[in-house]
């Protein structure tokens, strides 16, 4: 069974072969905002903030899309990009 925490599974091949690519590195940039800002008003801890902002996620679950889009007022499609 699928579940809310089982989502997005991005395969395990480097970030510059994927064809979803995630963009919240270039959001914070235009936001002035620091991953340890994002991690206080998401509650995802710092880490996890790292690997999206860095594009290392091997998945992603849909409670942490849905908080960064919340707290950054932007869509799925603004954070998430297909190549």
């Amino acid at each position: 069974q699928i579940t809310e925490s089982v989502i997005c599974e991005l395969t395990k091949m480097p970030s510059e072969d994927r064809m979803i690519r995630l963009k919240l590195k270039e959001i914070l940039n235009e936001r002035k905002m620091t991953q340890a800002e994002l991690s206080v008003l998401t509650g995802i801890r710092p880490s996890t903030i790292c690997d999206i902002y860095n594009n290392n996620s091997t998945f992603l679950k849909l409670e942490y899309i849905d908080k960064i889009c919340r707290e950054l007022g932007c869509s799925v499609g603004d954070i998430m990009h297909l190549d």
